[in-house]
């Protein structure tokens, strides 16, 4: 004689819950290393069971209460340190003052100060007029028309042609 059995699912031999307890740690802004999660992996499985109603997995708690797997990864989780935040790259430090030139006076201005565009623009404007001008003058090393400040500037401003006009003028 046989007797009638219901079938009921085997409860599986284990639960993966490492992947849920890393995403509810992550969450919760917790620090778990391998090993922490290892164990608390390893201590839901001694404690977990099938509800054969839903099919859902709960956790048997020592407090008596019997909670959903979530529920029971976020209550052990919730006893771990915070995770710290990674060190924050160190900020480039900014000179307080920069010494500016223009003409000939020499100034300091502050860092951040707006006026350093403006300055830098004349800078470029005034390099660019006094370039284009060198190109125009004759060549100052020839003998009777010397002049120390063209040599000066012709050589600051275009150094090849400073190279020639010296071998122009034998030098």
């Amino acid at each position: 004689m046989t007797t009638p059995t219901t079938s009921t699912p085997p409860a599986p031999a284990r639960v993966e819950f490492k992947p849920a307890i890393r995403q509810v740690a992550a969450a919760a802004g917790r620090a778990l290393s391998e090993e922490q999660v290892i164990a608390l992996d390893e201590d839901l499985n001694g404690r977990f069971f099938l509800d054969p109603e839903t099919g859902a997995v709960s956790v048997a708690t020592a407090a008596g209460p019997v909670l959903d797997a979530q529920a029971a990864i976020r209550a052990a989780v919730a006893g771990w340190p915070l995770a710290e935040a990674p060190a924050a790259e160190p900020l480039a430090a900014e000179p307080e003052y920069v010494t500016l030139k223009l003409s000939n006076s020499v100034g300091l201005r502050k860092a951040s100060d707006p006026m350093i565009k403006i300055i830098t623009g004349f800078q470029a404007a005034e390099a660019a007029r006094t370039a284009a001008e060198v190109k125009t003058w004759p060549n100052p090393w020839r003998k009777g028309s010397e002049n120390r400040t063209r040599q000066v500037m012709i050589q600051k401003f275009d150094p090849a042609r400073a190279d020639r006009f010296k071998k122009d003028a034998g030098l």
